[in-house]
């Protein structure tokens, strides 16, 4: 998966995140980066693309890429049940 192929993913998964959870793009600006809608959001992302937490932690407003790394490690520490996006029908 090239780059752009994976960083064009992620933006899929980030839209279809904030669609499933009612958010806008000015809620990723003032939410805190341990939302757990925008820690779901990037779990996603992380599990189905190749595009870098740095990419991920600019995109959802999650401060760095070691605060998106340390929120998806206490998500899955806790055990916390991941609620992934709705696919889009084909």
């Amino acid at each position: 998966m090239g780059r752009d192929h994976g960083q064009a993913e992620a933006e899929k998964i980030v839209q279809q995140g904030l669609e499933r959870f009612g958010l806008s793009e000015a809620d990723l600006e003032s939410l805190p980066g341990s939302d757990p809608r925008k820690v779901s959001i990037a779990g996603f992302i992380h599990q189905s693309t190749t595009t870098p937490q740095g990419w991920t932690a600019e995109r959802l407003q999650m401060k760095s890429a070691a605060n998106v790394s340390q929120q998806l490690s206490r998500a899955k520490k806790a055990g916390k049940p991941k609620i992934k996006p709705a696919k889009p029908a084909i």
